[in-house]
């Protein structure tokens, strides 16, 4: 059975730092980890160190002459959960699909409350 691979991005339990290190020493993380008081920078959801996921500027990263799938320490952002991480690059770091998302969601919410609200008694 061979060992578990930590998901791309995420400090293995262990500390060794991977290729998605971010340029960043295991200490460095942790510390930065520490720092962030164990919270995602975005949602602000206490994330344990091994289930973080380091960010990065994909277009500075490329400005670096590095692969924009392989950051290092001056395009590291900050630790974020999973979900914030995801969310952050399937909008491809644009802000204004990331707003635009959070306007349709929040047109959507508001609709269903005010139909909820003319079928209370």
């Amino acid at each position: 059975m061979s060992a578990r691979r930590p998901r791309r991005g995420s400090l293995p339990p262990s500390g060794t730092v991977t290729r998605g290190g971010q340029g960043l020493s295991a200490a460095q993380v942790s510390a930065r980890h520490a720092a962030q008081l164990g919270r995602c920078m975005v949602c602000g959801r206490e994330t344990p160190l091994h289930e973080m996921q380091r960010d990065h500027d994909h277009a500075l990263a490329v400005t670096h002459g590095h692969p924009h799938d392989v950051g290092c320490a001056r395009c590291f952002r900050a630790l974020l959960c999973r979900p914030c991480n995801s969310m952050l690059g399937f909008a491809s770091d644009d802000p204004t699909r990331l707003r635009a998302g959070a306007d349709y969601v929040e047109a959507f919410r508001a609709r269903t409350a005010a139909v909820a609200a003319r079928r209370a008694p």
